[in-house]
């Protein structure tokens, strides 16, 4: 399920499918804009770039490789990426 954190709403309610994966159909006749909004930079590039390390996050920077990316610095230990591990 994915749940709108403040309201407690269900957004979707997701099941597995047969080959174990979960197929996310969002089509309805309500209007939900779903966003996400980061004050951290880094991070904000770390959730854009699908959770790349650091090292590759720096190199990007570094070697101005993106249009608009800012410097990055040190991040916050992300909950994702723990999960992940």
């Amino acid at each position: 399920m994915i749940c709108d954190k403040k309201s407690k709403e269900v957004v979707v309610k997701i099941v597995m499918g047969r080959n174990r994966m979960f197929p996310l159909d969002l089509s309805s006749n309500v209007s939900k804009a779903l966003t996400v909004k980061e004050d951290d930079d880094g991070k904000l590039w770390h959730l854009r770039y699908g959770h790349l390390n650091m090292q590759g996050l720096k190199l990007l920077s570094s070697k101005d490789m993106v249009q608009g990316m800012p410097k990055i610095g040190e991040l916050e230990l992300c909950e994702g990426c723990l999960y992940r591990k």
